[in-house]
């Protein structure tokens, strides 16, 4: 594929990105995986640098209870400058942790998100919860805690609105610095979220002595449940094992009323996606669900 070193390097590189997106973890090199390659690497390279500016812009979508039909609370995602698509939090951490760039982009993310939470409830009274992703490797760290309690008091909220979405739980297994910060941050109120799509059953055994207080489960990943047959099976099991576990669950991707009737049937506790309503800016969000 190549008669020159740096070629072939490159080439490899791409043909390894392909790989990690399947299953199989093998690739044979391709023309279109060298550009999808240059397009991820002009991508991230976009990302860093509206990082390093922080110039991403926090938007929140709702999340309703299904036992009331109420907005509980919102989980914040971002969107990228001059209006541009929205994209999760964890795409964005993990762009900043290959940057080097994960503290401040996490203090960041955490006081942004807190500081719209606080202006939602004395705009409008509704004292919601609101989620935000964070990493698993920034457990690690000694001041992990101080850095979440110390953007709580400036923002005057208590730790109980505050919802932490943690992935790469295989982090916490192998690191007895992680799990005593995520028993500090539980032991202060903070409220502890699975949103790992890789912890299989193996994983959630080991991770039941943990103190989360739920499980996000991506219904998009689930395929259509309102179709029954082992899609089906698969979120009943899960749900199950959750509230077993003390957990309760959140749905996310809820695209249509189909799937969230099939939340519901399943016992899940929140849903949140289209269905729902977008993500929106924190002015639009206070114009759209403040009454």
């Amino acid at each position: 594929h190549g008669t020159e070193p740096v070629t072939l390097l490159r080439r490899a590189r791409a043909a390894c990105a392909a790989a990690r997106r399947h299953a199989s973890r093998r690739a044979l090199f391709d023309p279109a995986h060298e550009e999808d390659e240059s397009a991820r690497l002009r991508r991230e390279g976009a990302l860093r640098e509206a990082i390093a500016h922080e110039a991403l812009e926090p938007v929140f979508e709702p999340q309703v209870e299904l036992r009331t039909g109420l907005i509980t609370g919102a989980e914040c995602l971002l969107r990228e400058p001059a209006g541009g698509p929205i994209l999760a939090a964890a795409e964005a951490l993990e762009v900043a942790e290959a940057a080097g760039l994960a503290d401040p982009f996490t203090a960041w993310l955490l006081n942004g998100a807190l500081r719209a939470c606080r202006e939602i409830r004395d705009r409008t009274g509704l004292d919601l919860r609101v989620a935000v992703r964070f990493s698993a490797k920034i457990l690690r760290q000694r001041d992990a805690r101080d850095l979440v309690l110390a953007a709580l008091s400036t923002w005057n909220l208590r730790p109980s609105r505050l919802v932490l979405e943690v992935e790469h739980t295989d982090i916490l297994e192998s690191s007895a610095r992680a799990r005593d910060t995520l028993a500090a941050l539980a032991a202060s109120g903070v409220r502890l979220s699975l949103d790992d799509p890789s912890a299989g059953y193996r994983s959630l055994a080991q991770l039941a002595g943990l103190p989360f207080g739920e499980w996000k489960l991506d219904l998009r990943a689930l395929g259509a449940l309102a179709a029954g047959g082992a899609p089906l099976a698969v979120a009943r099991s899960a749900v199950e094992l959750a509230h077993a576990l003390g957990w309760e669950t959140i749905a996310e991707g809820v695209a249509d009323t189909a799937s969230a009737e099939a939340a519901r049937a399943l016992g899940c506790d929140a849903i949140q996606g289209p269905h729902v309503g977008p993500a929106l800016t924190l002015h639009a969000f206070v114009a759209a669900h403040g009454d």
